[in-house]
């Protein structure tokens, strides 16, 4: 992907396209929650991958609107029922249970 190293220009575009593919993942996941397993991952995975690219996007674009619209998906993913079927209340995504608490954006 090489998000974190890609130019500005590329990294609004791609920025972009993961907010609205994530977006489009929750709203998918509110009609059906059945949705995520479509994905290999799954819904722990897709929280996953989704974080990390936020992460990336905090830091290298931290005042675009794909970011925040990234973010709020991200918030509402890890407030699902689905994902709190897969994994405990308190864990972050892909952490061991204990070492980390809820993702605060």
């Amino acid at each position: 992907m090489l998000l974190a190293s890609a130019l500005v220009p590329a990294r609004c575009v791609r920025g972009a396209d993961k907010a609205h593919n994530a977006r489009d993942q929750m709203l998918d996941a509110r009609r059906d929650p059945t949705s995520c397993d479509r994905f290999k991952a799954g819904v722990d995975g897709t929280a996953w991958y989704q974080l990390r690219i936020h992460q990336i996007l905090k830091r290298r674009l931290p005042d675009s609107r794909s970011t925040e619209l990234l973010g709020e998906a991200l918030q509402e993913l890890l407030a699902s029922q689905v994902y709190r079927q897969v994994v405990p209340e308190g864990i972050a995504p892909a952490m061991p249970q204990g070492q980390s608490t809820t993702y605060a954006g």
